[in-house]
């Protein structure tokens, strides 16, 4: 699979200048135009780009290279990040400042826009290269994307589908051509259709639509995912759990130690109250403050791993 992309225009090392105020609402404007729910759910183009990323973002060169009223504005990306750090709250630009997202859910294709796809089959050159189909088709008008798929060349996602619903085009040359706009697209079919100069055979390309046992399976991985965010949480509070503290049991175990280490009983009619801490032998023995000090370290020796 062979795929066009114009050049990206970036300002590479150059300095970077600072857009205006003024400047900045206009480069917002169109950019939010470009991520509308009315202008993504009918571009295949983009919403294929923003679903390739986990996280919805787009390269920001990608809308320079891609679409034109942006790259009337400014021929730097970076000036379309600070612009939209600076006016936008639809959409947000990555840590980096390299790519962009919309803050709202994505929207889902309209299978019932208008193509702005054709496919291509029959060229007069055997091997035709993108440059060729670009030759024949850009006086229709802009082109965004040109894809060519060779007999042979493995193929995936869409583009599978379209061909096993249309086995006629196994074996040949295909290329698949996305223009601006429908308007473009049907002007392409009404002037080269009946040119005896190319010879084409132009087909309307529209993406078929998901299977039940795709949606299926985007149900079943929705639910896994969900799944998967709500197990560390129960095992985070399993945890918290077996470690949480036994009141009950160190308090009697602590009511055990107390009656182990009670301090000696002193012999009726051998001590006095100067005597307190001492026998009548004279040995000594543990008085009032060590006797505080060892119950501390016995409470504390309870509940160390507390």
């Amino acid at each position: 699979m062979e795929q066009f992309s114009e050049e990206s225009v970036g300002a590479g090392a150059a300095s970077f200048l600072e857009p205006s105020d003024q400047m900045c609402e206009e480069i917002t404007r169109q950019t939010e135009l470009v991520f509308s729910d009315a202008s993504l759910s009918k571009d295949t183009f983009l919403l294929k780009h923003v679903k390739r990323n986990k996280e919805g973002y787009v390269n920001l060169k990608l809308l320079i290279s891609a679409y034109k009223p942006i790259k009337r504005l400014t021929q730097d990306w970076r000036q379309i990040a600070f612009s939209i750090r600076k006016c936008s709250s639809r959409l947000e630009i990555n840590e980096l400042g390299t790519k962009i997202r919309r803050l709202e859910q994505v929207p889902c294709y309209d299978p019932s826009t208008p193509f702005k796809t054709l496919v291509a089959t029959n060229f007069p050159m055997p091997s035709p290269t993108i440059k060729d189909v670009v030759n024949i088709f850009s006086s229709c008008g802009e082109i965004v994307q040109v894809r060519i798929l060779r007999p042979g060349n493995p193929t995936s996602g869409d583009i599978k589908k379209y061909l096993a619903s249309h086995p006629a085009m196994e074996g040949r040359v295909c290329a698949f051509v996305e223009f601006e706009s429908h308007d473009l697209a049907q002007r392409a079919v009404t002037e080269l259709s009946n040119n005896s100069e190319f010879g084409l055979e132009l087909q309307e390309y529209t993406e078929p639509p998901a299977s039940r046992r795709s949606e299926e399976r985007a149900k079943r991985d929705q639910r896994q995912s969900a799944k998967q965010k709500q197990r560390p949480r129960a095992e985070a509070a399993s945890l918290a759990k077996a470690r949480r503290p036994n009141i009950n049991q160190n308090w009697r175990d602590l009511s055990r130690v107390s009656e182990t280490v009670s301090p000696p009983a002193k012999e009726i009619g051998e001590t006095t109250e100067d005597d307190i801490g001492y026998s009548s032998d004279n040995n000594e023995v543990i008085d009032s403050k060590e006797w505080k000090q060892l119950v501390d370290r016995t409470v504390a020796m309870v509940f160390e791993d507390v």
